[in-house]
């Protein structure tokens, strides 16, 4: 046999060993590769199939893909989430069912019936979410949402969790708290790495409290919140946290005793330091659950560890623990996708309160039936204990949409006689003993500058409806439209009409570079005690709805008040020269008000010299930082405080059942009255060493009570200087 013709039967008898083999042992790799459910899959690895490396593999109509030595999946061996990352990749089914129900009573005595969510199924998807989760921070890919899910407790995501169609994927979370001391406080969702958040997605939010609310914590973000973003009060400094944003439409779970315990706190909180965010929130669907607030914005703090009984995963207090440095959520733009409307049974108190935040941009607003269209606050501290790099940026930049809130019901819940239906507070809350920190030179102050512009509001009040009839019924005085109390900076707060307001808008104890346009409605203009304001009237006014020292001791009506007021008082202590902080309770009360009603800007007048009120310092009631006494001060010197009222400027149109104007110790500096209507006696009175420059006179009355043949009434301490005159 030549040794090529061996040659070439060698070569077919190992072909044919090679096809035998084929036929002998062959490979499971190349079995089916479409399975009907992820538990099929997961049966035929279990029964031997090897995935090819690369080879694509679908089950309930999602890939996957072999990967050498792939253990994400721990039932899925060898394969790893092909293409976008879902949670149903790691097991979660997705079978989350609810009703709405419309005959759900409020408490077991009422017989009135909401409405409300009630979930009717859905299997626990924590796992697979917190595995998924890590799966798509790991790739630093999004984690991708198809379906509606059931979470059972507290959950902590790294990546950012993205709706496949915007607003078609339900998450259903259900957090408790037990009430055991030192077990964490939960929320929904807590989000604290950068880059994470909720996009497009429905979130219904179930909390469960098994024991009684304590007082403490409540509104910190921490207590039955939906979704918190960031931090409160922490041992170590808190990192700076970015682009954490929310898409994201709300609604609480409804309230069936005894079956789905479910209790109101907020929804959303961006607390401490976060910064750079997208924050787009609203709501659907009907509860019967109160919310107080959708969106909050608060500071966090580092706090001194050696401070004994606080913790803060337990009912967290400003009071336990000595703050040491501040953090403020800043940089947002907020944008509202629905309108908020309490007949669904929300029981919103306000969509948004910026509580110490900087450089806020918000969109417009549309509320019913809420008390506020809104609030802007300081926080505690204010900025004096602001981190260095937020230094200067705090209350700085606020810009705020229309806001068009009709039905406020004002209420006497949780001090919502405070508000009205715009608020801006200037003074912290802080309290305690020390105007600086123990063993530390930091001197405290408690009052904010303010750089605010809003772009108007239109807010409509119901006076008489007070939210339960638990609650005390509002006076009429403070039925306020826009409240704004001891506001430093500049504040504009652009056109404004109220309608249904005592007081339209209520300025006090500031002294700030305020403008608005009071466009039409009802409701007395207040100017109080304050200073720098311009009000600027370019429509009709109806009429005004106050007595004219705000007291409602008189039928009497106004349209505009401008008040001051002397503060006569004595010391109650000596006090030494140079002194530049002085105790609250170093000034006896006087006649006419509280010594602790001093403010910045001030003239105290102590003795045979005067000193300037610089800061407030433990909200206003326990220190004043002043100018330098230049001399000792023995108890019993007798104390002046000059509270005169100034507003800068008045161009106002307005028709006004009784009296125009009324100025009490305050002076007008640039008066256009020459659109005027009134009804009673005076288009304007002065009172108390008070004055009046006119730039236009008013015009001719529409009727003269008692034949005096006056347009302005003087008294003998006061004058009036005509158009011209200066």
């Amino acid at each position: 046999m030549s040794k090529k013709l061996e040659g070439a039967m060698k070569r077919r008898a190992f072909l044919g060993l090679l096809g035998a083999a084929a036929v002998v042992r062959p490979k499971l790799a190349f079995a089916a590769r479409d399975f009907p459910t992820r538990a099929a899959l997961a049966a035929a690895l279990a029964g031997g199939l090897v995935p090819e490396v690369g080879q694509t593999y679908t089950a309930g109509g999602f890939r996957y893909a072999g990967a050498s030595g792939a253990a994400a999946l721990p039932d899925l061996p060898g394969l790893l989430p092909d293409g976008d990352v879902y949670p149903q990749h790691f097991g979660a089914l997705a079978d989350l069912a609810y009703t709405l129900r419309n005959d759900l009573p409020l408490d077991a005595s009422s017989a009135e019936r909401r409405r409300g969510f009630v979930r009717t199924g859905g299997t626990n998807d924590r796992a697979a979410f917190e595995a998924a989760d890590a799966h798509a921070f790991a790739r630093r890919v999004p984690l991708m949402l198809d379906g509606d899910y059931f979470i059972d407790g507290e959950i902590r995501p790294k990546a950012r969790w993205i709706a496949k169609q915007r607003f078609a994927s339900t998450l259903w979370c259900r957090h408790s708290w037990n009430g055991v001391a030192n077990q964490y406080i939960e929320s929904g969702m807590v989000l604290l790495e950068p880059g994470s958040g909720l996009i497009g997605i429905r979130f219904i939010d179930q909390w469960a409290a098994t024991s009684v609310k304590p007082n403490k914590g409540r509104g910190m973000g921490c207590f039955g919140t939906a979704v918190r973003v960031g931090e409160f009060g922490t041992v170590a400094e808190q990192p700076l946290r970015k682009n954490i944003d929310l898409d994201v439409l709300f609604c609480r779970a409804a309230r069936l005793a005894g079956e789905q315990p479910s209790q109101a706190n907020l929804m959303v909180t961006y607390m401490g330091h976060v910064e750079d965010c997208r924050v787009d929130v609203g709501v659907f669907g009907a509860t019967n659950v109160g919310t107080n607030i959708l969106l909050l914005c608060h500071f966090g703090f580092k706090y001194d560890p050696r401070a004994d009984g606080f913790d803060d995963r337990n009912n967290p207090s400003k009071t336990d623990a000595r703050m040491l440095e501040t953090y403020h959520p800043s940089n947002f733009d907020i944008t509202f996708l629905s309108e908020l409307d309490n007949a669904d049974g929300w029981g919103l108190l306000r969509p948004y309160d910026l509580a110490s935040t900087g450089a806020m941009r918000v969109g417009p607003v549309r509320t019913r039936g809420l008390p506020t269209g809104g609030a802007v606050s300081c926080g505690d501290y204010c900025d004096m204990l602001t981190v260095e790099r937020q230094k200067g940026t705090i209350g700085k930049g606020i810009r705020l949409g229309f806001i068009h809130a009709t039905g406020c019901r004002l209420s006497n819940r949780n001090d919502e006689a405070r508000f009205g239906g715009f608020y801006v507070k200037g003074i912290g809350t802080v309290s305690g003993s020390g105007f600086v920190y123990d063993g530390t030179d930091m001197k405290l102050r408690s009052q904010l500058e303010w750089d605010i512009k809003c772009e108007g509001m239109h807010l409509e009040m119901e006076a008489d409806a007070a939210e339960g009839k638990s609650y005390p019924p509002m006076k009429p005085s403070a039925v306020r439209g826009v409240w704004l109390n001891g506001c430093l900076g500049s504040i504009d707060l652009g056109k404004i009409s109220t309608f249904g307001a005592t007081r339209a808008v209520e300025v006090e104890y500031s002294n700030c570079d305020l403008v608005y346009d009071y466009v039409a409605g009802d409701g007395v203009l207040m100017y109080e005690f304050s200073k720098g304001g311009r009000i600027l009237g370019s429509s009709t006014m109806r009429r005004g709805d106050d007595a004219e020292d705000g007291s409602q001791a008189s039928a009497r009506k106004t349209a505009v008040t401008v008040i001051g007021r002397t503060l006569a008082t004595k010391t109650t202590q000596d006090i030494q020269a140079g002194a530049t902080v002085i105790p609250i309770k170093a000034f006896d009360a006087g006649p006419e008000g509280r010594a602790d009603d001093v403010y910045v800007g001030d003239p105290i007048s102590i003795g045979d010299e005067t000193v300037i009120a610089r800061a407030l310092i433990q909200n206003g009631v326990s220190y004043l930082v002043t100018t330098p006494l230049a001399a000792p001060v023995r108890s019993g010197t007798p104390v002046i405080v000059d509270q005169r009222a100034r507003l800068e400027r008045f161009v106002g149109t307005f028709d006004s059942a009784g009296e125009g104007m009324v100025l009490v110790n305050a002076d007008v500096l640039d008066a256009d009255l020459s659109r005027v209507k009134w009804e009673g006696r005076y288009a304007a009175t002065l009172k108390r060493d008070s004055y009046l420059q006119l730039v236009e006179g008013p015009p001719a009355p529409l009727s003269l009570s008692a034949a005096s043949g006056k347009v302005i009434a003087v008294d003998r301490t006061s004058r009036v200087d005509e158009p011209g005159a200066r």
